[in-house]
């Protein structure tokens, strides 16, 4: 996978955002994200929707920069 410059951007900013909502998220109580855990099923938790999410962005970055280095 060969990403644009632009897309890569993207992606950064994507991340960017996903770890100021994990420092948002991270910010709240240990009671109050007990209640956020048992109000949703665990696969479709909202930690679980940011964790899934910064490890995706996070990996497609990666594996376009070993591509890239591979094609260079």
């Amino acid at each position: 996978m060969l990403l644009s410059n632009n897309e890569q951007k993207s992606l950064k900013e994507i991340l960017k955002r996903y770890e100021q909502i994990e420092d948002i998220y991270n910010s709240f109580s240990q009671n109050t994200k007990d209640i956020i855990l048992g109000y949703h099923n665990y696969e479709g938790s909202l930690q679980y929707s940011i964790r899934w999410g910064l490890t995706a962005v996070t990996e497609l970055l990666a594996t376009d920069s070993v591509i890239k280095r591979k094609s260079d």
